[in-house]
């Protein structure tokens, strides 16, 4: 829950529209990690280790105040 939680904090603080805040997690992201892929997607494989990586780079693009 905590993942998911931060998550959302980090969406909140990177993006000012609620557009992005709400709409990030099913866009296709070309960022290399994604590599085309939503953020959902690589969550929806059931890895935890998925969620901990998605949470990771999105914490690191607010500048890792985590």
């Amino acid at each position: 829950m905590s993942y998911l939680l931060n998550i959302h904090a980090a969406l909140r603080t990177i993006f000012d529209n609620p557009e992005n805040v709400c709409g990030f997690m099913a866009m296709d992201n070309h960022n290399p990690y994604f590599n085309g892929r939503s953020p959902l997607h690589i969550i929806g494989t059931g890895s935890f280790g998925a969620l901990y990586e998605v949470h990771k780079r999105l914490d690191a693009s607010r500048g890792g105040q985590w």
